[in-house]
């Protein structure tokens, strides 16, 4: 566990520069993510090996859709294609694969990783310029609570 934790730590401070890491600040966290996996730069690579993907249709009016022809379908998405979203179910039995599939969602999505200016820990901004985590500590006040006293 503890090298997973060393893995995803190093990777997260390289692509999102934290901790003082500013060597590739100008490049996005997307382009970092790849090419930091094709030329081996993290370790991430070691957590892509092990996980299934199955494509799921949210929508139920696919069922609708499976005695029309490929024409009908075909423009109906082309006038609304939210009607019929797509979305990958990721599976395995690896906690490093599974941690790499979400920031790798998290990344995709343009979501901002920060360290708490007042614990240290990662925490999703809900704002940009936003320093303090939400959450709770032991005497049930939060950093953002102590930031802003």
């Amino acid at each position: 566990m503890s090298i997973i934790q060393k893995d995803f730590k190093d990777a997260i401070n390289f692509l999102y520069n934290l901790n003082g890491n500013d060597e590739y600040k100008n490049n996005t966290t997307q382009s970092k993510f790849i090419a930091s996996i094709i030329k081996r730069k993290t370790n991430l690579y070691k957590y892509i090996n092990n996980t299934n993907i199955i494509n799921y249709t949210y929508s139920d009016k696919a069922e609708d859709y499976k005695n029309s022809s490929f024409d009908t379908v075909l423009s109906d998405l082309s006038y609304d294609i939210s009607m019929l979203k797509v979305s990958n179910i990721y599976t395995s039995n690896e906690l490093g694969d599974i941690l790499f599939i979400v920031l790798s969602q998290l990344i995709q999505n343009n979501d901002t990783i920060r360290t708490c200016q007042n614990c240290g820990r990662y925490f999703i901004p809900n704002k940009l310029n936003e320093i303090y985590c939400d959450f709770l500590n032991k005497d049930g006040t939060t950093c953002r609570d102590k930031g802003a006293g």
